[in-house]
């Protein structure tokens, strides 16, 4: 996010532009600019909601110095609003809550950034929430749906583990089988249970 400063120094550029203009367009134009400095304010306290209201009130005035700035904020804010709140519910163990946002932040990466690789990471997030609440059956066809779609071997030994604790072994150690095949697997993090790696590095959730 472009600093304090350097919007300053923007906006002063401009200012021969619209020093011309009526006092009523120069007055829009200081509302908008400072509607856009508290959202970015609000985005780097990590506060994306009340950040996107901000930049959104501040796109209201169709402020031409402003708009670039301003949609690039709520797009970002967007985006960050998109895992934002399900993390947070997956940190306090809400899964049931955490897997609707999951859930909610894959439909808008798909629909409205096109960015299916989020998508899908959201997507097996909500899958791996399913499992942490005991819906053994909905995270398995989740993640196997997801496996017929993404070559991952991360993807592939999270379905493994499901399978597993779904009791069908034999298709469990044949789906680990083919993820530790692809490159660069590091199956050993996965079968030395190094735990601090799959939850920090992997970001998978606590029975998996």
């Amino acid at each position: 996010m472009p600093t304090i400063t350097a919007q300053l120094q923007q906006a002063s550029s401009h200012q021969s532009q619209f020093s011309t203009l009526p006092y009523t367009r120069i007055a829009a134009h200081c509302q908008a600019f400072a509607l856009k400095l508290e959202g970015d304010r609000l985005y780097d306290a990590s506060r994306p909601r009340e950040a996107l209201r901000s930049y959104e009130k501040a796109l209201e005035y169709h402020d031409v110095f402003v708009d670039a700035g301003a949609a690039w904020g709520a797009a970002a804010a967007y985006e960050a609003l998109g895992e934002y709140e399900a993390a947070a519910l997956r940190q306090l163990h809400r899964w049931g809550e955490a897997r609707e946002g999951y859930l909610e932040a894959a439909d808008r990466f798909n629909m409205e950034y096109r960015d299916k690789r989020r998508a899908e990471a959201s997507r097996a997030q909500a899958a791996f929430c399913a499992f942490e609440f005991g819906d053994v059956a909905l995270a398995e066809s989740e993640l196997e749906r997801m496996s017929r779609r993404i070559v991952s071997s991360d993807l592939y030994v999270a379905h493994a583990t499901v399978l597993y604790a779904a009791g069908d072994r034999s298709k469990a150690e044949s789906v680990y089988s083919d993820a530790c095949e692809l490159p660069n697997a590091q199956c050993g993090h996965y079968r030395d249970g190094d735990t601090q790696w799959l939850l920090e590095y992997r970001r998978w959730t606590p029975k998996l």
